[in-house]
């Protein structure tokens, strides 16, 4: 498929829907996104099901997560515990744009994945990284929808009032607002090389 983005080669080493929903906003628009996967057990969606009925996620064979999740994406799966996997990401990100993840900088360090270890291997890379704690001093900490939506106010502002109880919307607001943030932000592409 053409589009603005036509010719622009990203890098997605994300984790569920925050990270991964960035990619396919960006394939489409024309970007050539490579998807990297875990080794032995692949893209979270793969395996998705338990929260939602069976029946609601798989259709005619089509797991329909996985596939709105990944849609205009290349995969390759990657064991970046190992030499040879760091090796062949840093060849992907000589050749490429854009890098963009949400893994927590611990994580990245440890991968070889963090901004400063793959700029060695292409200066002009748009690093982008999501967040959910931003740079403060829980930056490091782990953090999916639900916890966005209890921490924001969100759940309590969902239902009616004279419920005291939270209310947790199923559809992942939180994670979807952050990788549009992550894609159109991110998405200047100046090709300037910086950290954002």
């Amino acid at each position: 498929m053409t589009g603005p983005l036509t010719g622009i080669r990203m890098i997605d080493l994300g984790y569920f829907h925050s990270g991964v929903a960035c990619g396919y906003m960006l394939g489409d628009l024309g970007a050539e996104v490579i998807k990297v996967e875990e080794r032995e057990r692949g893209d979270a969606y793969r395996g998705y099901t338990s929260s939602l009925r069976k029946h609601s996620l798989v259709v005619d064979g089509v797991h329909v997560l996985f596939d709105l999740a990944n849609r205009n994406k290349k995969s390759i799966t990657l064991d970046l515990k190992k030499e040879k996997g760091k090796q062949i990401l840093r060849s992907l990100v000589e050749k490429s744009d854009v890098f963009y993840t949400n893994f927590r900088k611990t994580v990245l360090a440890r991968l070889g994945a963090d901004y400063a270890t793959l700029r060695q291997f292409n200066p002009r890379l748009i690093y982008g990284h999501a967040s959910g704690y931003g740079k403060g001093p829980e930056s490091e900490r782990r953090i999916y929808d639900p916890t966005a939506m209890a921490r924001s106010g969100m759940m309590w502002s969902m239902g009616k009032r004279e419920d005291p109880e939270p209310v947790h919307q199923v559809a992942g607001m939180c994670d979807q607002s952050g990788a549009i943030m992550m894609a159109w932000l991110d998405g200047r592409l100046d090709m300037q090389g910086t950290n954002r």
